[in-house]
């Protein structure tokens, strides 16, 4: 008597993705920044953020960035992935030069980077952003966007993605913030009253398709 094959195989994996990744081979993926609870770890270390693809409140909207501190964001990745193409980084910054009557500017200094498993660090791309030049002690800023040409890279399971952040700026008695809420609360009013600042740190990361 021959039994029947009651238990059929089940139906592969099936991934959607837009028209626009087919005709790309990307998909373009947002990753917001956050700050830790109790994550500040000084100038040589940086403060301690995450990176991810769901927003999520921020223990810190806005932190203010002393010159040469530095704020870090890693994404840890469960499957092997693959990076390539136009990765654009969008940061609030806004300048305080109330009380200084000296030339201030401020700019961010972005740097993105591969964490291997042994936590080796190697660097991928890096530049900074466009300079806000009130020229005045007013509070001025803005969103600052870069775009990296990210070269090919492969990511193992249990390597991470890094975004590092630093302020850069020029005046005696100027203050520097930026924006780590990806909720994009409290958005930073500037002086002119009617103008604010969105408080949210995006990525934009192109992974690579295999279709």
């Amino acid at each position: 008597m021959v039994i029947p094959n009651l238990y059929e195989a089940g139906n592969p994996n099936i991934v959607s993705v837009g028209l626009q990744d087919v005709a790309t081979g990307k998909s373009r993926t947002n990753l917001y920044a956050g700050l830790l609870s109790g994550a500040s770890a000084g100038a040589n270390q940086g403060y301690n953020g995450v990176l991810s693809n769901v927003t999520f409140f921020s223990d810190e909207i806005w932190k203010v960035m002393p010159n040469t501190e530095k704020a870090i964001f890693d994404m840890e990745f469960d499957l092997p992935q693959t990076v390539e193409g136009r990765t654009i980084v969008q940061v609030p910054l806004v300048l305080d030069a109330v009380g200084d009557a000296s030339p201030n500017s401020s700019w961010a200094i972005i740097g993105i980077e591969k964490v291997l498993n042994d936590d080796s660090v190697l660097g991928l791309v890096s530049g900074a952003s466009r300079t806000i030049a009130p020229g005045g002690a007013i509070i001025s800023g803005g969103m600052v966007v870069t775009v990296f040409d990210m070269p090919r890279t492969g990511f193992k399971k249990g390597e991470k993605l890094r975004l590092k952040l630093e302020a850069a700026f020029t005046g005696a008695g100027t203050t520097n913030y930026m924006g780590f809420d990806p909720m994009g609360r409290q958005p930073f009013t500037l002086s002119d009253g009617s103008t604010t600042v969105p408080s949210s740190t995006i990525i934009q990361i192109p992974f690579k398709i295999d279709l």
